[in-house]
């Protein structure tokens, strides 16, 4: 499609020039016809907003980082009673911030013993629901903290997976 209101930033001629393609934050690119010059007139912003930038920064001089995973579940077939349950190592003893979407789940966490790791779980009805995806993110204060072992889930699920 010709426009006639974009210009060539490199031969600044009007005519000629088209649609091509998309960049990979989602801005159209243009391309001139006349010199064969590639071009985005209003680039969209890659990456992250200011704010989590600079939250992430002050976080990494500090020594503390945010980490986070999505797990999606898609259940076989409607359960009044399921449970998700796994294991995260976090060496701040600080509850994750788990969110669900797709379904109304119990979330609790426990550290067994003295130690740094957390056992989430999740539970409650999964009567109705297409797939279930869940965020877990947590400050973690070394480079080690994972999310441990095998997670389960009871009560209708096919394995689970990370996206």
């Amino acid at each position: 499609m010709v426009t006639g209101r974009l210009s060539c930033p490199r031969c600044n001629k009007r005519i000629r020039q088209v649609r091509d393609g998309f960049t990979q934050a989602g801005s159209q690119r243009y391309r001139c016809r006349s010199c064969g010059y590639r071009y985005t007139p209003s680039p969209k912003d890659q990456g992250y907003p200011e704010e989590v930038r600079f939250q992430a920064l002050q976080l990494y001089l500090e020594g503390d980082s945010m980490r986070e995973v999505v797990f999606t579940y898609v259940p076989d077939q409607d359960y009044n009673h399921a449970k998700i349950q796994g294991g995260l190592t976090n060496g701040t003893l600080e509850d994750a911030v788990v969110t669900v979407d797709g379904a109304d789940l119990d979330i609790t966490q426990k550290t067994p013993g003295h130690s740094s790791n957390r056992v989430i779980t999740l539970e409650g009805s999964v009567v109705g629901c297409d797939t279930i995806t869940i965020t877990i993110t947590w400050l973690s204060s070394n480079q080690g903290d994972v999310i441990t072992g095998e997670w389960s889930a009871s009560g209708g699920f096919d394995v689970p997976g990370l996206e």
